[in-house]
């Protein structure tokens, strides 16, 4: 999370910072039993990827092939842990 020395040297103040609309940030509404359920399947997803993404490196010969095939682990990655939170990937690309 970004302090106020970070806010001033973007430019940015905190008034201008996107607003939730309820719908992007659903997960803080919940209670703290869920959100550590959550966390602990986040952190399995996270897990999987890492072990799979360190298997591709021993298997994959290429440096090249391996980031190709890593980069795509992580989209992955990103898309199910954006379904895990219920948020999707393109609300999180547009800037104000």
């Amino acid at each position: 999370m970004a302090t106020d020395d970070q806010t001033a040297n973007t430019g940015k103040s905190r008034s201008k910072l996107p607003v939730d609309t309820g719908k992007q940030f659903a997960c803080r509404s919940i209670s703290l039993q869920q959100r550590q359920k959550l966390r602990r399947r986040a952190l399995t997803i996270v897990n999987r990827y890492a072990l799979l993404s360190s298997g591709l490196g021993i298997v994959v010969p290429s440096s090249f092939l391996h980031q190709v095939a890593v980069s795509g682990l992580l989209s992955k990655m990103l898309y199910d842990l954006s379904r895990l939170y219920g948020t999707s990937l393109s609300k999180q690309k547009k800037n104000p």
